[in-house]
Parts: structure tokens; C-alpha cells; sequence
């Protein structure tokens, strides 16, 4: 064993101790969304649910709007609490319950219609949100949907 690695060990990570009531500051720091960034989430909404059955790269939804990606993501979550990848699955879930509630047509083509690439993934994520199958939910006559299980905002 080498001894003279140890002090030296100890004392850098001395000089990386962060003075007592500073540490993670930054971390807690909240900042609103400027106005234009507002206005630019508003819209980003907006075309969410225009395109709601399409499938929508955040990279693309950002461009839309005018800001870089990794932005876009920030401002967004800061303005409505949740992401744009969640909110687009609570809208594509809200249309599919809508559907279920509505018409009499097969599971399998309101997943499609709805915006989901497969029913498996339709299935596991429509159960985990609103805590039964879709076929359930159609029998069941109660829907959780309508009545504000899943909030607009996404979840």
C-alpha cells in the first residue's frame, strides 16, 4: 500500500466541501417562463392537440415553436409541470377514452385512431393510468376520464 495517496486523497476532498447553507442553492431555484415562452408552450399545446394521432418528435415540436430542444423541454415543464412526451400520452389517452366512451368500435382501432403504435402499449399504458383495461372501462359505464382521473395538464 501506498501511504502517501491517503493525505492527498483527504485533502482534496477537503476543497470540495461547499460552505454549510449553499450547498444544492441553485437546485431549489425556481424561474417562471418568460411571456414569449408563455406564448411559445401555448402554442406548442396547441399543436399537441391538433396532431394529437400523429406521431411528434420533441425535436420537431421545438423547431415549431423557435426554441432549441433542450429549452423547449425546460420551459415547457416549468410552464405546465409535466413534459411534452406525457402530455402528448394523457391527450392520446383522453381521445381513446372519449372513443371507448362513444362508439362501439374495436379496442384494437381506437388504439390506432388515438395515436398509440400498438395495442400492447395502448393496453399497459391506458391500464397504469387509469387503472383498468380499455375493454373494462367500456363496460363499466363509469369514466374516470370524463370525470377528471387524468387532468388536462397531464396527469
Amino acid at each position: 500500500m501506498d501511504r502517501g495517496a491517503g493525505p492527498r486523497r483527504r485533502r482534496r476532498r477537503g476543497r470540495r466541501r461547499r460552505r454549510p447553507g449553499r450547498a444544492g442553492a441553485r437546485a431549489h431555484r425556481t424561474v417562471e417562463p418568460s411571456r414569449a415562452d408563455r406564448h411559445r408552450v401555448t402554442a406548442a399545446l396547441s399543436i399537441i392537440e391538433a396532431r394529437v394521432t400523429q406521431p411528434l418528435a420533441l425535436a420537431d415540436l421545438a423547431a415549431e415553436v423557435g426554441l432549441s430542444a433542450f429549452h423547449f423541454l425546460r420551459v415547457f415543464r416549468r410552464a405546465t409541470g409535466t413534459t411534452p412526451h406525457r402530455y402528448l400520452v394523457v391527450a392520446r389517452l383522453r381521445r381513446a377514452a372519449a372513443l371507448l366512451a362513444d362508439t362501439s368500435r374495436p379496442v384494437t382501432d381506437i388504439a390506432y385512431d388515438a395515436g398509440f403504435g400498438d395495442l400492447s402499449n395502448f393496453v399497459r399504458t391506458f391500464h397504469r393510468e387509469v387503472g383498468c383495461s380499455p375493454g373494462a372501462y367500456r363496460r363499466g359505464g363509469l369514466h374516470p376520464l370524463a370525470a377528471g382521473t387524468l387532468a388536462r395538464t397531464g396527469g
